[in-house]
């Protein structure tokens, strides 16, 4: 896998080194809210992520706009994987623009101020 698997460590670039790459794949078992998977579905990746108790399934439509795999199966992991190598390009394509719309939905401008003053006004 050596020239194909980049462990880079930070950059201050993080929106280009995402758009040099043709796939985000996270494998957690344990995440809060990950940024990182923010940022990848943000710009359009096609992302595959573990299933963990809170953050991916919270940002992630399985097979709509990313995959989830179950923590601890390596099997269905690879399996994604795989599948997503052999997609047609324009099934890439939709599964990245509907990524991006659902994280530019859930952190819009106008949802984040809309989810404050529901919150105050609960107050």
């Amino acid at each position: 896998m050596e020239g194909i698997i980049r462990l880079m460590g930070r950059t201050k670039q993080m929106r280009q080194v995402l758009l040099e790459n043709d796939a985000f794949i996270m494998s957690s078992n344990f995440e809060g809210m990950p940024n990182s998977l923010i940022e990848a579905m943000a710009v359009g990746l096609i992302c595959i992520s573990t299933n963990c108790k809170t953050g991916p399934k919270d940002l992630i439509d399985d097979k709509i706009n990313g995959f989830l795999v179950e923590v601890g199966n390596e099997d269905a992991f690879a399996d994604a994987i795989c599948q997503t190598a052999d997609m047609e390009p324009d099934q890439i394509e939709n599964i990245g623009k509907a990524a991006r719309q659902k994280i530019l939905s859930l952190c819009s401008d106008e949802n984040s101020i809309n989810r404050l003053i529901d919150m105050i006004s609960r107050l």
